[in-house]
């Protein structure tokens, strides 16, 4: 896929790389809301982040029955390499997981160009999987578009009444680290030692 967002670069991947968003701007098409603590792991090195998230029995998108048809444990990673790619991976055991690879690309102050590889692998015969395609392809599109609207949302919002300091809380700890990286390579400078390492994150979905 190809989108074109209404964001800066950082932006934009701070988007894929949020699961807090989805219960608002995807709800029911790939997550809901459901009110539980969820338990992450987030580690910082230089030039990436990555997130492990420990919702092992959640269900995500529309389809278990599809994507988790054995109720296998869920693992979940999200992960940033800078400057401008993203992995989401979701995975099911051994016969079922997606791949979300993104490249950002930016194309103005507030406009990024984002492509996107989807992969898959389900636990069912190959013909049915094919045959599948094309409504999850429409599935990944309309979630895509989700977010294209919501970032053009915020582009409004910034152009209205621009922020002179945002806020943040735990659940915003890899966006933080993102934006750090991010920063230090616009400066040609070494992120600060105080944000590597391994650190727990807990928030509410």
């Amino acid at each position: 896929m190809v989108g074109k967002y209404d964001g800066e670069m950082g932006a934009v991947a701070q988007n894929i790389m949020d699961v807090t968003h989805t219960i608002f701007v995807h709800e029911g098409w790939f997550r809901s809301e459901s009110g539980k603590a969820v338990d992450a792991t987030i580690e910082v090195e230089p030039r990436q982040v990555v997130v492990e998230y420990h919702d092992h029995d959640a269900d995500v998108g529309m389809m278990p029955w599809l994507t988790n048809p054995h109720g296998a444990e869920q693992v979940h990673r999200d992960s940033f390499f800078a400057p401008n790619i993203t992995l989401v991976e979701y995975h099911w055991g051994e016969p079922s997981g997606m791949v979300f690879n993104s490249l950002i690309s930016p194309v103005g102050p507030y406009e990024s160009r984002v492509y996107t590889c989807v992969s898959y692998k389900f636990p069912i015969p190959k013909l049915i999987a094919k045959a599948l395609m094309p409504a999850v392809n429409a599935y990944t599109w309309v979630v895509n578009n989700q977010d294209i609207k919501i970032l053009s949302a915020r582009r409004k919002g910034l152009e209205n009444m621009p922020m002179t300091h945002s806020h943040s809380v735990r659940g915003d700890m890899a966006h933080i680290a993102l934006e750090k990286i991010l920063d230090a390579l616009r400066h040609d400078q070494q992120l600060a030692p105080s944000f590597i390492g391994k650190r727990p994150m807990q928030f509410q979905i």
